[in-house]
């Protein structure tokens, strides 16, 4: 009969499926099912869906890693903020020290007042009044050796890294520049590598480590 097509054999059947697309398709389904058929579209959606929530769920870590992160640089500072006496007083040779700036204490008004006019006069960027209101602690003293009033620009981490130890000597020079005194850099923190402290030599910043600051 005309238009029919005879299969002797497996090897015409072979050649038939594959001159005949769509007969593979049919038969595929035939010896496959339905199910089995809609796996790669299921596992697809699959893949899909659990990239989204992966996702999802990192989104939420990242937000708790920068909360834990802010809850432990608080605790660092309160650390430091109620050692601050003893700080000035063993490490940089200062007594007298109040503390103008810091996380816990308001900034002091004539500080802002010293930032304002400083940037009216262009004596310093606005980026450089910005920064300087985002150092951890900043102090007032007086020396002891020569009753020399000085500002200290304090970064406070719990490992001190470079960016530490840059950020508070850009930010000394800063205070030096709007309170017309000397100012000190200084990073207090639990560890120290020995090239970050060849750094702060290089740098002039005091660098400090606390035990205290480790944990």
């Amino acid at each position: 009969m005309e238009g029919m097509t005879t299969i002797n054999d497996i090897v015409d059947f072979v050649r038939i499926i594959k001159e005949q697309p769509e007969w593979a398709e049919t038969v595929r389904g035939i010896l496959l099912g339905q199910e089995l058929l809609d796996l790669p579209r299921q596992f697809a959606e699959f893949v899909q869906l659990t990239n989204a929530n992966f996702s999802a769920v990192y989104e939420r870590l990242d937000r708790l890693e920068g909360q834990v992160g802010n809850l432990i640089g608080a605790e660092l500072e309160r650390r430091v903020h109620g050692d601050i006496i003893n700080i000035a007083s063993r490490h940089l040779g200062l007594n007298r020290a109040r503390i103008l700036q810091s996380q816990i204490v308001a900034r002091q008004p004539q500080l802002q007042d010293d930032i304002d006019d400083a940037e009216e006069q262009g004596l310093i960027t606005e980026a450089q009044g910005s920064h300087l209101e985002q150092t951890d602690i900043i102090i007032a003293a007086r020396r002891k050796s020569n009753r020399e009033d000085v500002h200290v620009a304090i970064e406070i981490s719990r490992a001190i890294g470079n960016d530490d130890i840059t950020r508070a000597r850009e930010r000394a020079q800063t205070l030096a520049v709007i309170t017309a005194t000397p100012a000190i850099a200084a990073v207090v923190g639990g560890s120290i590598s020995p090239s970050q402290e060849e750094l702060a030599d290089l740098l002039g910043v005091v660098a400090i480590i606390s035990p205290r600051l480790s944990s």
